[in-house]
Order: C-alpha cells, then sequence, then structure tokens
C-alpha cells in the first residue's frame, strides 16, 4: 500500500536518512580505517599494497556499513509510524501472515530482510579467499594477483546480487498472485 507524505513526514525521513547515512558510512570508515591498520602492523604482504586498494577496502567497509544501516533504520521507522500492517486486514491475510511457515519460508523471509548484510558478507569472504587462493599461486606477480582476486569477488557479487534480483521478484510475483486468488470478506 503506498503511504502518501506530508511534507512534514518527507522532512523527518529525510533527516533519518541522512543522519543514518552518516552514522553508517563513519561507523564503516572507522571499522575499515581500524581493519587497515591492524592488518598494516600483522601482514607484511599489506604493508607493501598500494595506499589505492587499501582506500577501497576503507570504502567497501563505509558504503556497505551506511548502505545496512540506513535500509535498517529506515525498515525500523517505517514499522513504528504505520505498524507491521494496516487493521482493515481480512483475517485470512493476517492468518496466513501468522501462521508458521516451514523452514524454507524462514529461510527465504530471512535472506530478503537481510540480504544487503548477506551480499557484503559474501563479497567480503569471496575477495578474502581469492587474495588468499592467489597469494599461494607464485607464478604470477602481486598486481595480477590483486586483479585477478577482484574480478572474483565482483563476478561473485554480480551472480548473488542476479539471484538476489530473481528471489525477490519471484516471492513477490508468487505473494502478488496468493493474495488476487483471496477471498476477499468485509465485516
Amino acid at each position: 500500500m503506498v503511504k502518501i507524505l506530508t511534507e512534514e513526514e518527507e522532512k523527518r525521513i529525510d533527516r533519518l536518512i541522512i543522519n543514518n547515512t552518516i552514522i553508517g558510512a563513519t561507523t564503516g570508515a572507522l571499522v575499515g580505517l581500524t581493519g587497515v591498520f591492524l592488518l598494516n602492523k600483522t601482514w607484511p604482504f599489506f604493508k607493501r599494497l598500494p595506499i589505492g586498494i587499501k582506500g577501497s577496502l576503507v570504502g567497501a567497509c563505509s558504503i556497505g556499513a551506511m548502505t545496512i544501516r540506513a535500509e535498517g533504520q529506515n525498515i525500523q521507522y517505517e514499522r513504528a509510524l504505520y505498524g507491521n500492517g494496516s487493521e482493515e486486514e481480512e483475517p485470512a491475510k493476517v492468518a496466513k501472515l501468522t501462521a508458521p511457515g516451514g523452514q524454507m519460508d524462514s529461510a527465504v523471509d530471512f535472506f530478503l530482510q537481510h540480504k544487503y548484510k548477506i551480499l557484503f558478507g559474501l563479497w567480503a569472504a569471496a575477495a578474502s579467499a581469492s587474495v588468499y587462493k592467489l597469494y599461494l599461486n607464485k607464478n604470477i606477480s602481486w598486481t595480477q594477483r590483486l586483479v585477478q582476486a577482484r574480478m572474483y569477488a565482483q563476478a561473485l557479487t554480480i551472480a548473488a546480487l542476479l539471484g538476489v534480483t530473481v528471489l525477490t521478484t519471484a516471492f513477490t510475483d508468487e505473494e502478488k498472485e496468493r493474495e488476487a486468488k483471496m477471498p476477499h470478506t468485509s465485516f
């Protein structure tokens, strides 16, 4: 359902988004800088990396945290403002939403609610695993290793984004079909 916002509500949402964007970006940058600092102190290879790659790691942490924080706070704000649903919902729809689903339904719901966190974690894991895998290959230079590691991580992230798109649209279409087939009763 589309909610029409007043000018005051729009300003309040804009402030909320801007504040959470700043907090998320700052938190992510601090985490990224801490990680870069610790890696610089403990891993000799990391010290030799160009500043651009280290900056990219900090930027990725910042953007990831900013996105996750802003989306999460926006969802919480909407739930606080509008609740989880309207009071005019049909009893069958309410019963369907509150009925316990199977494990697959729970897993899909969890994934769809936390998709950006999962994608960011997947990207970080792919980048780490590919750097380690390429670290073991002594036949190529470090710059080639980094470029290949980045490409592997990007390929996995793009595949994951396509998967998220397919899942989101499939379950949204399935939900719309179920709503269309439900008998509508009024009190």
